[in-house]
């Protein structure tokens, strides 16, 4: 499938900080994200992980870069590698 979860859930977290206790862009990011494990439990797995670290209020900006990324994340883009379809690759500069 696409790489192990951990690597993906560092990355977002370096990315895409998420906001825990409401419902924001870069929660339902990380909900999309997270629903791309193959089966309940890692996907519970994924979500309590992203809970758990995610500890900061995220911007305005942040929040913006990840509402455009809902549109492009898609399992299948993941598979493919395309991590920057969810926000997981660095911004090119």
């Amino acid at each position: 499938m696409f790489r192990p979860i951990e690597s993906l859930i560092a990355l977002t977290l370096l990315v895409t900080p998420v906001l825990s206790g409401c419902e924001t862009p870069c929660n339902a990011l990380a909900d999309v994200i997270c629903e791309c494990e193959p089966n309940a439990a890692e996907e519970d797995v994924c979500k309590l992980r992203i809970d758990i670290a995610s500890d900061r209020a995220v911007s305005d900006a942040e929040n913006e870069m990840c509402s455009m990324r809902l549109e492009t994340c898609t399992c299948e883009a993941l598979e493919n590698d395309d991590l920057a379809a969810c926000g997981l690759a660095k911004p090119q500069e």
